[in-house]
């Protein structure tokens, strides 16, 4: 083992043998690198949901059941289970955007709106997601719901 004299450090040679065993063990490891790199690029190529699942809901219309039309939206649409997003524009400013939808927004005596930014609110409490927002979005059409257009991942990814 190598050990330090002051700012220097004492190098204490290495055998040949024990030279030859590293580099295997370094192009084992690249082996196994190279194996997960060609997984990653296949699941890129085939699509996360396989056509099967999605083949048995093709059938599905304006005529279909609202059950029918839910299960083909979760299909197509997949995020977060405990939060979702509501577009918002600002008739004051005109800015626009996506806010996760909070149960207290706006209720008196809890929100704190528009003093204080949800983000920093201690009584955020968000709706999750679930059939009835789903039913909600198809049914009604609420172009400010997000769930069709920009479901809220953990770290910001989108599946």
């Amino acid at each position: 083992m190598n050990k330090r004299i002051g700012n220097e450090l004492e190098l204490k040679p290495i055998s040949e043998e024990a030279l030859e065993q590293e580099r295997l063990q370094l192009l084992d490891r690249l082996k196994e690198i190279d194996g997960l790199l060609e997984k990653i690029r296949m699941e890129r190529k085939n699509p996360v949901r396989q056509n099967a699942e999605i083949s048995e809901l093709k059938g599905v219309d304006k005529y279909s059941p609202v059950e029918e039309k839910i299960k083909l939206f979760k299909n197509l649409f997949q995020g977060r289970q405990d939060v979702f997003a509501r577009r918002f524009e600002s008739a004051k400013t005109g800015k626009s955007g996506y806010q996760p939808v909070c149960e207290n927004e706006w209720k008196a005596g809890v929100c704190e709106k528009p003093k204080a930014k949800c983000a920093f609110c201690s009584h955020r409490k968000f709706v999750p997601y679930g059939d009835s927002v789903i039913e909600k979005h198809l049914r009604v059409g609420l172009s400010n719901l997000a769930v069709f257009h920009d479901r809220l991942s953990p770290g910001f990814t989108h599946y």
